[in-house]
C-alpha cells in the first residue's frame, strides 16, 4: 500500500512552458489518497522525455500536503470545502491561517493565480481522489458541453448534479468559460490498479488537451485498453439523494457494498445511533463511506438517456 512519509513538494511538475493550452492535475486533495500524487510524477518523467514534442504546458500539483504525510483525509477541515471565486483569482494569502488546511488552501492560491497570469489560455483541470469502498473508476463535473467532451474522451462514466448538494470544491471555484475540469474517483484507496488508471487518465487528457499526440504517449494501447474497459457502465449519471451525516450519527456503512452497485429501495445500507439506515429507493449507489472522516455516508443515482441535456450542476466531492 503506497504511503507518503514526507510532505510532497506543492509542484511536482511544470513543463514547457509553450504557449497553448494548459493541463493541471491535482493529487492528494484528501490525503488518505495518495494515488494521484504517485501517478502524476510518473506520467511527469515520460513526458520529460517529451518536452519537445509539447504545445503547451503540463502541470502537477500536491493538494494537502501535511495530511499526506500522516495518511488523513485532512487535519483540521476538508480542503476540498471553502473555495470560492472570488478569493481564488482576486483575494489575497493567507499565509498564517490557524488550521492546518487554510495554510495549504492559501500556498494553493497563490500557485494558481500565478498560473493564471503567466498563461490566461484554455485550461483543463483534473482533480485525481479515490475512494473508500471498491468499484470502477468514474468522473464528477459541472454539466458543460466542455465538460462532457472531456469525460466522454476519458471514457469514464460521469456523476452530475452534485453542485446542488456540495458547495466550495476548488473546481467550483476555478471554473469559467476557458476551463474544462473534472473530479477523477481512479478506484480505491490502497490499490496499485488505482494509480495505473490515474496515469491512464492523466495521458488521455493530455491528449485530448492537445498537448501531446497519440502517437507520443507510451504504452497506448494499455491505456486504452484500460479506460475502455468501464465504457458498458452508464455513461451519466445524475445524483438524487444524499445521505449526510456527522459525527454524533455514529454512522457505519454494512460492508460489501461498492460504486455503481444497483440497490432497491428498503434495503440495510448502513447503521448509526437510530438503528437501520435503509435504502429510500431504487437506485445507483454512489460513495458509500468506509472510512472514518466524511460528510456524506452514500449517494444514490440514476442513469440518463444517451444525449441528455445538460443539467447546469454537478461539482466534484
Amino acid at each position: 500500500m503506497l504511503r507518503i512519509s514526507e510532505p510532497p513538494p506543492r509542484v511536482l511538475a511544470d513543463l514547457g512552458p509553450h504557449e497553448g493550452p494548459v493541463l493541471i492535475a491535482i493529487g492528494g486533495m484528501h490525503g488518505n489518497e495518495p494515488e494521484g500524487v504517485e501517478a502524476i510524477r510518473r506520467v511527469t518523467a515520460a513526458v520529460q522525455e517529451r518536452q519537445s514534442q509539447m504545445r503547451g504546458r503540463w502541470v502537477g500539483l500536491t493538494g494537502n500536503r501535511q495530511a499526506l504525510a500522516q495518511n488523513r483525509r485532512y487535519l483540521d477541515t476538508d480542503l476540498n470545502r471553502g473555495w470560492d471565486r472570488d478569493s481564488l483569482w482576486t483575494g489575497g494569502s493567507n499565509p498564517s491561517a490557524a488550521l492546518s488546511e487554510e495554510s495549504e488552501r492559501s500556498e494553493l492560491t497563490d500557485v494558481l493565480r500565478r498560473l493564471r497570469q503567466s498563461q490566461p489560455g484554455r485550461w483543463t483541470i483534473l482533480d485525481l481522489h479515490s475512494t473508500s469502498s471498491p468499484g470502477p473508476p468514474f468522473s464528477v463535473m459541472n454539466d458543460t458541453p466542455a465538460n462532457r467532451g472531456l469525460a466522454r474522451a476519458l471514457g469514464l462514466p460521469a456523476i452530475l448534479g452534485i453542485a446542488a448538494i456540495l458547495q466550495g470544491t476548488l473546481l467550483g471555484a476555478a471554473a469559467d468559460d476557458l476551463v474544462a475540469s473534472l473530479g477523477i474517483e481512479g478506484g480505491a484507496q490502497g490499490e496499485a490498479d488505482t494509480i495505473d488508471m490515474h496515469v491512464s487518465i492523466l495521458w488521455a487528457g493530455l491528449v485530448h488537451a492537445g498537448i501531446l499526440d497519440p502517437d507520443q504517449v507510451p504504452d497506448r494501447a494499455d491505456h486504452r485498453h484500460r479506460l475502455n474497459t468501464h465504457r458498458h457502465l452508464p455513461e451519466f449519471v445524475e445524483v438524487c439523494y444524499r445521505h449526510g451525516i456527522g459525527a454524533e450519527d455514529q454512522f457505519k456503512m454494512v460492508g460489501g457494498f461498492h460504486n455503481f452497485q444497483a440497490v432497491q429501495q428498503s434495503t440495510v445500507l448502513a447503521q448509526d445511533r437510530h438503528g437501520e439506515v435503509r435504502c429510500p429507493e431504487d437506485g445507483i449507489l454512489l460513495l458509500p463511506l468506509y472510512q472514518e472522516m466524511g460528510d456524506e455516508g452514500f449517494f444514490l443515482g440514476r442513469s440518463l438517456p444517451p444525449g441528455s441535456p445538460p443539467t447546469s450542476e454537478g461539482w466534484p466531492c
